[in-house]
């Protein structure tokens, strides 16, 4: 009789490139949605694993959640993520991964008679689970992920006139990402 197929199998290798949109909150009480590229390169290893290491393109340009305020944030980031090449495998691969990201944080308040724009530094670390499965026989790949980044440089935007705090970086600032990926 054959072998029975191990739902542990491991995955391909080679070079990947993906689009998705990305949800994240870079401000309290604010979400910012926008677009990410990205290009990932991943590599068979001893013990069947396949660890694979991606670099990306993040715009987010927009708030679609405020909290009340008429402030504008904007991030441009470059992050690098690495994947030990753990996942659990079945229709539906699961991996965790990590991620550092630098950027540049813009923020405009837009309640003010002279709305000025700020830029300031975006520094951050984090982890993130991917979730990726095939579109039949097609190529490409349909993958989901959910992170949470850490900023390393704490940030908070204030108007003087009239004087009052604006947005601040969170804490944690939780991110989901929905995009296609396709095998080169």
């Amino acid at each position: 009789p054959p072998a029975p197929r191990s739902s542990l199998a491991p995955r391909s290798s080679g070079f990947e490139v993906a689009a998705g949109l990305v949800a994240s909150e870079l401000l309290s009480s604010s979400l910012s949605a926008g677009a990410g590229i990205s290009a990932r390169l991943a590599a068979p290893a001893r013990g069947g694993l396949t660890p694979s290491a991606a670099l990306a393109l993040i715009f987010l340009p927009t708030d679609f959640l405020q909290s009340g305020d008429d402030l504008g944030i904007r991030l441009t980031e470059l992050t690098v993520t690495g994947c030990p090449g753990w996942a659990l495998r079945s229709r539906v691969e699961v991996e965790p991964c990590a991620r550092a990201g630098v950027g540049r944080l813009s923020a405009t308040d837009h309640s003010v008679t002279n709305p000025r724009s700020v830029d300031r530094s975006w520094w951050s670390a984090g982890a993130l689970l991917r979730a990726t499965t095939p579109v039949g026989n097609s190529g490409f790949t349909l993958e989901v992920t959910a992170g949470v980044d850490l900023p390393l440089v704490k940030r908070s935007f204030v108007t003087t006139t009239p004087s009052r705090g604006v947005g601040q970086t969170p804490t944690l600032a939780p991110d989901l990402t929905l995009g296609v990926v396709h095998s080169l």
